[in-house]
């Protein structure tokens, strides 16, 4: 099972989008139109996010694919200044691996 995450901005607004994939289907997905001001990063997070708690119901292995470093670096940290890191902590286990 593969997640596809993404988050994008233009002129017309802010999106965050995943779907999750098995067997050459989708399975899930899901779209989500943020406020203009948020950033790309936010929107990036929010998409890595809610795919993780989709995913997470289903009790199998997944790998996550995202295309934002920026974002991935800021969910593993050990030590967050963000509050909204503090909502991945749950699934940043040993057991828990991000691509």
């Amino acid at each position: 099972m593969a997640i596809y995450t993404d988050g994008s901005k233009t002129e017309e607004g802010t999106g965050s989008a995943y779907c999750i994939l098995e067997n050459y289907g989708i399975i899930v997905s899901w779209q989500g139109k943020l406020d203009r001001s948020n950033s790309v990063f936010q929107a990036e997070i929010l998409a890595i996010r809610m795919s993780i708690e989709a995913a997470s119901s289903l009790h199998r292995p997944i790998k996550s694919l995202t295309d934002s470093l920026s974002s991935l670096m800021a969910i593993l940290n050990p030590n967050p200044t963000i509050v909204w890191s503090e909502k991945f902590k749950p699934f940043c286990s040993p057991m828990n691996t991000f691509t």
